[in-house]
């Protein structure tokens, strides 16, 4: 078989290898697609004092994207403000009444990540 045709084979299973393992990624729920979209966090202001502050552990967040998407999920909460940190794995939830955690959590699995843990911090 001619060399040329070698090189030219080999460059596109490589390209073909990358390209799957990132399709199987994002079907596997791995990440949200990431860009392609407008997506900014809400920077939702509370309208009371903050009673309770949370941190949760989320898994499956990849970028931006999906920093944004459970930014804006958790926001549309009633008295919820959050700062969302893809790279630490986690969302700080600050709450001017009181939010059961599974309602929080259910925020955050209809984005399609999961919540490994809810901590919560005391309020000074």
């Amino acid at each position: 078989m001619n060399p040329a045709v070698i090189l030219v084979i080999a460059v596109i299973a490589v390209v073909l290898v990358f390209g799957i393992r990132k399709t199987l990624k994002t079907v596997k729920g791995g990440c949200c697609g990431g860009g392609g979209g407008d997506l900014e966090p809400l920077k939702k202001e509370l309208e009371g004092e903050v009673v309770s502050e949370k941190v949760l552990k989320i898994d499956g967040m990849h970028c931006r994207n999906c920093q944004y998407r459970v930014q804006r999920a958790l926001e549309r909460i009633d008295g919820v403000a959050s700062e969302v940190n893809f790279k630490k794995n986690q969302a700080i939830v600050k709450m001017d009444r009181e939010v059961p955690d599974v309602r929080l959590e259910s925020a955050v699995k209809n984005q399609g990540y999961s919540v490994s843990g809810i901590e919560t911090v005391p309020v000074a």
